[in-house]
């Protein structure tokens, strides 16, 4: 799998460009939000646009990152998701810790507030099929 970066003010937004995201044998997610971590960048967002399916391995991924931003005090939140993709996480109850939004352009804007004492979804409804 291969990652895009992109900053957006304070945020950094990741990209994942491959149709799926899974255990493929490559962390480059993983070590992408280590480096952005260890060098103080942690406003990170996850652009699920590029990878409409998922499997266990890249679910482990995304949660893994999402609780490598966590313990550096940082904000983690996931934009732009497939059905599949937004069902495989619930699933997981995953969403009850990460918020996520819709759009691209809303997950931007609600980095600009500061993030809730507790997680809540930023969104009510699940991405349209």
């Amino acid at each position: 799998m291969k990652v895009t970066k992109r900053e957006v003010g304070d945020v950094v937004v990741l990209s994942p460009t491959e149709k799926s995201l899974n255990g493929d044998g490559n962390d480059s997610l993983l070590v992408a939000v280590a480096e952005l971590v260890a060098g103080g960048k942690l406003g990170i967002l996850l652009d699920m646009s590029g990878a409409p399916h998922l499997d266990g391995s890249g679910a482990g991924q995304i949660i893994g990152s999402f609780a490598r931003v966590k313990r550096g005090r940082g904000e983690f939140k996931l934009c732009a998701m497939t059905k599949e993709v937004f069902d495989f996480l619930n699933a997981t109850k995953f969403f009850e810790s990460c918020a996520w939004c819709n759009t691209l352009h809303s997950a931007l804007e609600s980095f600009l507030d500061k993030p809730a004492a507790t997680p809540v979804p930023l969104q009510s409804q699940p991405p349209a099929p």
